[in-house]
């Protein structure tokens, strides 16, 4: 396990953002996508590893600069974090 810079804050931050910015906005429907496919994935990780995790939530799913993604540049990526209530 290792730790990364989320530049982006975290997912709790991006909804309220949405929700209570000056500009209220929708969520673009790709991002939506992005987030359901990297909870599915890792899951997926953690389950391989019989791992899991208890306290999945929008406050630790960090998001980094997705700039530099392949797949969906211009998107922030998010990624699961905060493995202090994850068992065996």
């Amino acid at each position: 396990m290792y730790i990364e810079f989320a530049e982006q804050g975290d997912l709790s931050d991006l909804i309220e953002s949405f929700k209570y910015g000056p500009v209220k906005k929708h969520v673009p429907e790709i991002f939506i996508w992005i987030l359901l496919r990297n909870i599915v994935q890792a899951c997926l990780a953690l389950e391989a590893e019989n791992e899991i995790h208890v306290d999945i939530k929008p406050g630790i799913f960090f998001l980094r600069d997705g700039s530099h993604a392949t797949e969906y540049p211009g998107f922030c990526m998010p990624v699961l974090g905060d493995f202090g209530k994850s068992t065996s």
